[in-house]
Protein backbone atom coordinates (compact mmCIF):
# COMPACT_ATOMS: atom_id res chain seq x y z
CA UNK A 1 0.00 0.00 0.00
CA UNK A 2 1.83 3.26 -1.10
CA UNK A 3 1.71 6.41 0.94
CA UNK A 4 -1.59 8.11 -0.25
CA UNK A 5 -4.10 10.97 1.03
CA UNK A 6 -6.10 7.94 2.64
CA UNK A 7 -3.31 6.87 4.67
CA UNK A 8 -1.96 10.72 5.45
CA UNK A 9 -5.66 12.10 6.67
CA UNK A 10 -5.29 8.43 9.02
CA UNK A 11 -2.15 9.57 10.70
CA UNK A 12 -3.53 12.97 10.97
CA UNK A 13 -6.83 11.79 12.54
CA UNK A 14 -4.93 9.88 14.85
CA UNK A 15 -2.58 12.95 15.57
CA UNK A 16 -6.13 14.95 16.45
CA UNK A 17 -7.48 12.29 18.51
CA UNK A 18 -3.92 12.58 20.82
CA UNK A 19 -4.51 15.91 21.01
CA UNK A 20 -7.75 15.67 21.92
CA UNK A 21 -7.33 13.02 24.68
CA UNK A 22 -4.74 14.97 26.42
CA UNK A 23 -7.03 17.83 26.64
CA UNK A 24 -10.08 15.61 27.72
CA UNK A 25 -7.16 14.54 30.67
CA UNK A 26 -6.14 18.15 31.78
CA UNK A 27 -9.89 18.52 32.21
CA UNK A 28 -10.40 15.38 33.95
CA UNK A 29 -11.23 12.62 31.95
CA UNK A 30 -11.48 9.81 32.35
CA UNK A 31 -10.57 10.62 35.62
CA UNK A 32 -9.66 13.51 37.09
CA UNK A 33 -6.77 13.07 40.12
CA UNK A 34 -5.49 14.83 42.74
CA UNK A 35 -4.00 17.86 40.80
CA UNK A 36 -3.51 21.12 40.55
CA UNK A 37 -4.87 22.73 37.27
CA UNK A 38 -4.52 20.07 35.38
CA UNK A 39 -1.41 19.33 36.22
CA UNK A 40 -0.12 16.18 38.45
CA UNK A 41 2.72 16.62 40.28
CA UNK A 42 5.05 14.63 41.10
CA UNK A 43 7.91 16.04 42.71
CA UNK A 44 11.41 15.43 40.67
CA UNK A 45 10.41 18.23 38.64
CA UNK A 46 11.92 20.10 41.36
CA UNK A 47 15.51 19.16 40.33
CA UNK A 48 15.50 19.29 36.75
CA UNK A 49 13.87 22.64 36.94
CA UNK A 50 16.83 24.19 39.46
CA UNK A 51 18.83 23.17 37.32
CA UNK A 52 17.30 24.48 34.12
CA UNK A 53 16.78 27.55 35.95
CA UNK A 54 20.76 28.00 36.27
CA UNK A 55 22.03 27.16 33.30
CA UNK A 56 19.22 29.61 31.58
CA UNK A 57 20.99 32.37 34.37
CA UNK A 58 24.55 30.75 32.95
CA UNK A 59 25.43 30.03 36.52
CA UNK A 60 24.96 26.26 36.97
CA UNK A 61 24.76 24.43 39.72
CA UNK A 62 25.99 20.99 41.05
CA UNK A 63 23.45 18.68 40.41
CA UNK A 64 22.70 14.94 39.83
CA UNK A 65 20.66 14.92 37.26
CA UNK A 66 22.04 14.92 33.08
CA UNK A 67 21.87 18.24 31.60
CA UNK A 68 19.27 16.98 28.47
CA UNK A 69 15.85 17.56 29.79
CA UNK A 70 17.20 20.96 31.42
CA UNK A 71 18.52 22.14 28.10
CA UNK A 72 15.46 21.01 26.66
CA UNK A 73 13.62 23.15 28.65
CA UNK A 74 15.38 26.14 27.84
CA UNK A 75 13.22 27.63 25.66
CA UNK A 76 10.31 27.95 28.01
CA UNK A 77 12.43 29.67 30.30
CA UNK A 78 13.63 32.53 27.89
CA UNK A 79 10.48 32.86 25.85
CA UNK A 80 7.94 32.71 28.85
CA UNK A 81 10.29 34.85 31.42
CA UNK A 82 8.53 32.89 33.86
CA UNK A 83 10.63 32.59 37.18
CA UNK A 84 8.70 29.75 38.84
CA UNK A 85 8.73 26.12 38.65
CA UNK A 86 5.04 25.99 39.49
CA UNK A 87 4.03 28.23 36.51
CA UNK A 88 6.08 26.15 33.96
CA UNK A 89 5.12 22.64 34.44
CA UNK A 90 1.72 22.87 32.66
CA UNK A 91 2.84 24.35 29.61
CA UNK A 92 5.71 22.03 29.35
CA UNK A 93 3.57 18.92 30.14
CA UNK A 94 0.84 20.62 27.10
CA UNK A 95 3.91 21.00 24.89
CA UNK A 96 4.71 17.05 25.71
CA UNK A 97 1.33 16.16 25.17
CA UNK A 98 -0.12 17.88 22.50
CA UNK A 99 3.14 18.72 20.08
CA UNK A 100 5.73 15.39 21.13
CA UNK A 101 3.44 12.91 21.80
CA UNK A 102 1.01 13.43 18.30
CA UNK A 103 4.31 13.31 15.90
CA UNK A 104 5.80 10.29 18.11
CA UNK A 105 2.71 8.25 16.51
CA UNK A 106 3.91 9.30 13.41
CA UNK A 107 7.92 7.79 14.14
CA UNK A 108 6.30 4.41 15.35
CA UNK A 109 3.99 4.52 11.83
CA UNK A 110 7.20 5.10 9.80
CA UNK A 111 9.19 2.58 12.11
CA UNK A 112 6.83 -0.36 11.45
CA UNK A 113 6.75 0.32 8.23
CA UNK A 114 10.41 0.62 7.64
CA UNK A 115 10.43 -2.85 9.56
CA UNK A 116 7.51 -4.67 7.79
CA UNK A 117 7.09 -2.92 4.62
CA UNK A 118 3.45 -2.74 5.10
CA UNK A 119 1.34 0.57 5.74
CA UNK A 120 -1.49 -1.77 6.67
CA UNK A 121 1.10 -2.66 9.98
CA UNK A 122 2.55 0.64 10.45
CA UNK A 123 -1.47 2.54 10.71
CA UNK A 124 -2.40 -0.62 13.09
CA UNK A 125 0.68 -0.29 15.28
CA UNK A 126 0.26 3.57 15.27
CA UNK A 127 -3.66 3.41 16.42
CA UNK A 128 -2.45 1.18 19.22
CA UNK A 129 0.30 3.89 20.39
CA UNK A 130 -1.86 6.60 19.72
CA UNK A 131 -4.82 5.08 22.38
CA UNK A 132 -2.23 2.64 24.44
CA UNK A 133 -2.93 4.93 27.79
CA UNK A 134 -6.38 4.06 27.77
CA UNK A 135 -5.73 0.38 27.68
CA UNK A 136 -3.02 1.35 31.12
CA UNK A 137 -6.07 3.33 32.29
CA UNK A 138 -8.50 -0.18 32.45
CA UNK A 139 -5.73 -2.12 32.91
CA UNK A 140 -4.40 -0.05 36.29
CA UNK A 141 -8.18 0.79 37.14
CA UNK A 142 -9.47 -2.89 37.34
CA UNK A 143 -6.04 -4.14 38.78
CA UNK A 144 -5.45 -2.22 42.08
CA UNK A 145 -4.05 -5.08 44.42
CA UNK A 146 -1.72 -5.35 41.64
CA UNK A 147 -0.99 -1.71 40.61
CA UNK A 148 -0.26 0.61 43.83
CA UNK A 149 -0.59 4.10 41.14
CA UNK A 150 -3.74 6.03 41.24
CA UNK A 151 -5.18 5.79 37.75
CA UNK A 152 -5.59 9.14 36.72
CA UNK A 153 -1.18 9.78 37.80
CA UNK A 154 -0.78 6.90 35.24
CA UNK A 155 -2.58 8.20 32.82
CA UNK A 156 -0.85 11.58 33.01
CA UNK A 157 2.30 9.32 32.81
CA UNK A 158 1.45 7.35 29.39
CA UNK A 159 -0.27 11.19 28.00
CA UNK A 160 3.04 12.45 28.43
CA UNK A 161 1.33 15.20 30.22
CA UNK A 162 4.09 15.80 33.10
CA UNK A 163 7.24 18.36 32.99
CA UNK A 164 9.10 15.08 33.11
CA UNK A 165 12.18 13.69 31.26
CA UNK A 166 10.12 10.77 30.28
CA UNK A 167 8.37 12.19 27.09
CA UNK A 168 11.77 13.79 25.69
CA UNK A 169 13.65 10.94 26.01
CA UNK A 170 11.22 8.08 24.47
CA UNK A 171 10.86 11.09 21.65
CA UNK A 172 14.19 10.64 21.02
CA UNK A 173 14.83 7.21 21.16
CA UNK A 174 12.19 6.99 18.69
CA UNK A 175 13.79 9.21 15.94
CA UNK A 176 16.85 7.92 16.90
CA UNK A 177 15.66 4.33 15.50
CA UNK A 178 13.91 6.12 12.62
CA UNK A 179 16.76 7.92 11.54
CA UNK A 180 19.09 4.40 11.91
CA UNK A 181 16.42 3.16 9.92
CA UNK A 182 16.33 5.46 7.29
CA UNK A 183 19.91 5.43 7.02
CA UNK A 184 20.52 9.10 8.18
CA UNK A 185 24.00 8.60 10.34
CA UNK A 186 24.34 12.42 11.78
CA UNK A 187 20.64 12.42 12.20
CA UNK A 188 20.96 9.05 14.60
CA UNK A 189 24.47 10.28 16.22
CA UNK A 190 22.53 13.52 17.24
CA UNK A 191 19.49 11.83 18.27
CA UNK A 192 20.75 9.29 20.21
CA UNK A 193 23.25 11.59 22.20
CA UNK A 194 20.24 13.66 23.01
CA UNK A 195 18.73 10.49 23.89
CA UNK A 196 21.64 9.82 26.70
CA UNK A 197 21.50 13.57 27.72
CA UNK A 198 18.17 12.83 29.18
CA UNK A 199 18.20 9.79 29.83
CA UNK A 200 21.53 8.02 30.40
CA UNK A 201 20.18 4.05 30.45
CA UNK A 202 19.28 4.53 26.42
CA UNK A 203 22.77 4.11 26.20
CA UNK A 204 22.00 0.41 25.78
CA UNK A 205 20.76 1.50 22.13
CA UNK A 206 23.80 1.77 21.15
CA UNK A 207 24.92 -2.08 21.23
CA UNK A 208 22.41 -1.89 18.01
CA UNK A 209 23.91 0.88 16.15
CA UNK A 210 27.14 -0.55 16.53
CA UNK A 211 26.60 -4.19 15.68
CA UNK A 212 24.79 -3.14 12.47
CA UNK A 213 27.22 -1.01 11.14
CA UNK A 214 30.37 -2.93 12.14
CA UNK A 215 28.23 -6.03 10.79
CA UNK A 216 27.62 -4.35 7.27
CA UNK A 217 31.56 -2.40 7.26
CA UNK A 218 29.31 0.90 7.27
CA UNK A 219 32.54 2.42 8.37
CA UNK A 220 31.74 5.66 7.51
CA UNK A 221 28.10 5.80 9.04
CA UNK A 222 29.73 4.74 12.03
CA UNK A 223 32.74 7.83 12.23
CA UNK A 224 29.54 10.19 11.49
CA UNK A 225 27.54 8.36 14.28
CA UNK A 226 30.23 8.10 16.84
CA UNK A 227 31.21 11.89 16.08
CA UNK A 228 28.16 13.31 16.39
CA UNK A 229 26.97 11.50 19.89
CA UNK A 230 30.38 12.63 21.59
CA UNK A 231 29.47 16.20 20.06
CA UNK A 232 26.41 16.26 21.66
CA UNK A 233 27.58 14.38 24.74
CA UNK A 234 30.74 17.06 25.63
CA UNK A 235 28.49 18.93 27.59
CA UNK A 236 28.24 16.38 30.15
CA UNK A 237 31.50 15.49 30.18
CA UNK A 238 32.32 19.21 30.70
CA UNK A 239 29.92 19.72 33.23
CA UNK A 240 30.95 16.14 35.25
CA UNK A 241 34.73 17.06 34.98
CA UNK A 242 34.08 21.03 36.47
CA UNK A 243 32.30 20.08 39.85
CA UNK A 244 33.40 16.26 39.96
CA UNK A 245 37.06 16.55 38.68
CA UNK A 246 36.01 13.32 36.84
Amino acid sequence: MPLNKKIVTLLVFLMIMRIAMAIALIHGFPERGNYAGGYFYLGDEDEYFRLAFSLAQFRPVDSHRTLGFPILLLPFIWLTKISSFEHLFLPVGIFHGCILAPISIILVALIAKRLTKSWKVALFSATIWTFFPYLVYIFVHTNTLFCKDAPAMRMAHQMWIQALSDPPSTFLVLLAIYAFLAEHPILTGISFGLAILVRPLNVGLVILFLTFYLYNKRFKNLFLFISCSFFVILPQFIYNWHFYGS
